[in-house]
């Protein structure tokens, strides 16, 4: 695992060490949680009654609400017993919303109204919120009509299963020979100056979802065992780390043991922020707003940002005001800079503007700060440094006919985007105008779409990474738990001499992957 040659540089990076560990694997039972929620039901097919617990007997009963399309039943909760969905209503008691038979209808009748605002109609109810929390647990997600599109294949055939958060993954004798093939290939490719870094985007970990979002944690470990036995000088998670579909402090405990995944690489390592990781899916779609449920740019700071801002010089203060991750990490004993972009670099919303459009789950953002340090970073970069840019989200201003996979966020110019596609634009001309004048941009890659691809615009070359997640993307209908094809993270080789970048992927590879660019 030894560069060969003596006047070849080290590309195997350096041990950090033995890191410090946090997780917990126990995962809490949500079948019956209580879940934090807010919002109202509408009793639009039939008058029902309220009871004192989740329980239809007729001695339970607390209060009769007749039938109307106009009247709000506000709740603070749901919950599922007896084979029911119940609203825990703002007095305490329960109300019966729908049996769970029902999962495979619901949101057949969603009404977007002229402001966006979603509502599922089901059984006898109309409920303010998109989803029922119930739909994001495994085995319900299979047959519930806003989880079964993130159902895998196999997923009903594979076996429920608990990845160990404080242990590094023992490897299958396939991805292990992948593995030594993969260093092989660098070793017999590299130049003077070569760099390697280990990429996944796209893991979306949910501990209760599907027994393959269960699983993607083991897709990080993977990466980080490659990265501690065979070596490389950085690590990179581009995002999207959770689904962020589920109550705030249980998302919180699924990217911890994600962090301590990266963490098992014993390399230097970056976490950039996705539009999932807030966990404004579940604020937005099931809890009715509520920002108590979202992980805030405050939160992220303790819950990732902490674990490697040792690595990735972030900008602070009025050059940071959001607490947004960008920022620059130059690998040692080499020409190659590293700059991170955050793509959804935005405030926390106060409570009386929360709404579907705001969230980061709808639109791509770039405060002026952010453009401003990328303008000036990219001017100090002297012209015999390699730059690679990693962002979650490609930008706008690529000739969208140039990419295989349409309906990117970048260029959502609606209303309610606001400045969305003018701030991305931005960050496109600051790179493309520098490329013109030093044609030292090696790359920019990004995942977001979910589907290998690439498009070369303004002389740079662009380029979006399947997901690192199984049940999604490209690989979908491919993919097998349990297979080779179940991982999907690339290790990149940067050669600064020969001006190459190659992309050496394990596991599926999309049909539109490209794997190697001169620049």
């Amino acid at each position: 695992m030894d560069s060969k040659n003596n006047s070849i540089r080290d590309f195997h990076g350096k041990d950090t060490g033995k890191p410090s560990l946090t997780s917990v694997n126990d995962r809490a039972d949500l079948k019956g949680h209580q879940f934090e929620t807010q919002g109202w039901i509408k009793l639009i097919g039939k008058g029902v009654d309220s009871h004192k617990t989740p329980d239809v007997s007729l001695l339970n009963i607390e209060h009769h609400y007749p039938k109307s399309a106009v009247n709000k039943i506000w709740y603070q909760g749901k919950v599922v017993a007896n084979n029911r969905i119940w609203a825990v209503l703002r007095d305490g008691s329960y109300l019966p919303l729908g049996p769970l038979s029902s999962l495979n209808v619901f949101r057949n009748q969603v009404t977007v109204s002229p402001k966006y605002d979603y509502f599922e109609s089901f059984s006898y109810v109309q409920d303010q919120n998109k989803a029922q929390p119930i739909e994001a647990v495994w085995p319900y997600t299979a047959t519930s009509h806003s989880g079964k599109n993130d159902v895998n294949g196999d997923d009903s055939s594979a076996p429920v299963e608990e990845v160990p958060s404080q242990e590094l993954v023992t490897p299958t004798a396939a991805e292990l020979a992948r593995m030594q093939a993969i260093d092989n290939e660098i070793s017999q490719t590299a130049d003077a100056g070569t760099v390697t870094i280990a990429f996944i985007a796209d893991t979306h970990i949910d501990s209760w979802k599907t027994p393959g979002t269960m699983r993607a944690l083991r897709e990080i470990q993977l990466m980080s065992y490659y990265a501690k036995n065979f070596g490389v000088d950085l690590m990179i998670h581009g995002g999207d780390v959770n689904d962020g579909i589920q109550p705030k402090e249980y998302s919180e405990s699924d990217v911890t043991r994600a962090m301590d995944a990266m963490k098992m690489g014993q390399r230097p390592f970056i976490v950039l922020q996705g539009n999932h990781d807030d966990n404004s899916g579940y604020s937005r779609d099931v809890a009715g707003y509520d920002p108590n449920q979202l992980i805030t740019n405050a939160d992220a700071q303790n819950l990732r940002v902490a674990a490697f801002d040792q690595w990735l010089d972030i900008p602070t203060g009025d050059q940071n005001p959001n607490q947004a991750v960008f920022g620059r990490y130059d690998i040692p004993n080499s020409s190659v800079v590293v700059l991170v972009l955050d793509g959804f670099d935005m405030p926390d919303l106060p409570r009386d503007e929360e709404h579907y459009n705001t969230f980061r789950h709808g639109y791509t953002h770039y405060s002026e700060a952010q453009i401003n340090w990328l303008q000036q970073t990219l001017a100090e970069i002297d012209d015999d440094k390699t730059i690679v840019i990693f962002d979650h989200i490609t930008v706008n201003g690529i000739d969208p006919n140039l990419w295989h996979a349409g309906g990117r966020f970048e260029n959502n110019t609606g209303k309610a985007a606001g400045t969305a596609a003018q701030e991305s634009h931005a960050i496109y001309q600051a790179i493309v105008d520098h490329q013109a004048q030093h044609h030292n941009v090696a790359g920019f890659l990004a995942g977001h779409t979910h589907m290998d691809d690439a498009a070369f615009s303004g002389d740079v070359q662009f380029a979006t990474v399947t997901c690192g997640l199984s049940d999604r993307g490209d690989g979908k209908t491919q993919r097998q738990i349990g297979k080779l094809n179940e991982s999907a993270f690339e290790i990149i080789q940067i050669n600064p001499v020969t001006r190459s970048l190659t992309q050496h992927r394990l596991g599926f590879q999309g049909s539109n992957f490209k794997k190697q660019w001169q620049f």
